[in-house]
């Protein structure tokens, strides 16, 4: 995988992010809901969640297969959300692809945010997900495939 493909992974969740710009009455992780959609852009976000943390390539098609089964479950992703959204995805994935990994301290501070809700919305997250990190090498192939066809 390249740092091309890395760029089109965000471009793949933005895309998701662009097609709702409202959040529905009933959310179903409020907690990952910001008041205001955060003025730095994903992309930008993205960078500086890469650069900080040093994660291999692969977690962001992770994150973006988490993502897409939230989206499964009905989250929708926007504008809101998907920054917060990203960065627990791309922890979780972090957490179970690398051996290397910061605490979530670290993690807090690199996406601006506190630490005890950074905690909450992993809990939040794997819980949602059924704590099914796993990603086979089929699923990680088709992602890795549409996000390069972007």
């Amino acid at each position: 995988m390249t740092k091309q493909n890395s760029l089109s992974t965000i471009d793949f969740i933005q895309k998701i992010s662009d097609s709702n710009k409202t959040i529905p009455n009933d959310c179903l992780l409020p907690m990952f809901v910001a008041a205001t959609p955060p003025r730095i852009p994903l992309p930008q976000y993205a960078n500086r969640i890469a650069s900080k943390t040093e994660c291999s390539e692969s977690c962001f098609v992770f994150a973006s297969v988490y993502i897409q089964r939230l989206r499964a479950k009905r989250v929708v992703v926007n504008q809101y959300n998907v920054h917060r959204l990203f960065l627990v995805s791309v922890l979780l994935a972090i957490k179970y692809l690398d051996d290397d990994y910061f605490n979530n301290f670290s993690y807090a501070m690199f996406g601006g945010i506190p630490l005890k809700e950074l905690n909450s919305m992993e809990q939040e997250m794997l819980d949602f997900l059924d704590y099914r990190l796993m990603v086979t090498s089929e699923e990680f192939e088709e992602y890795n495939t549409r996000i390069s066809a972007l």
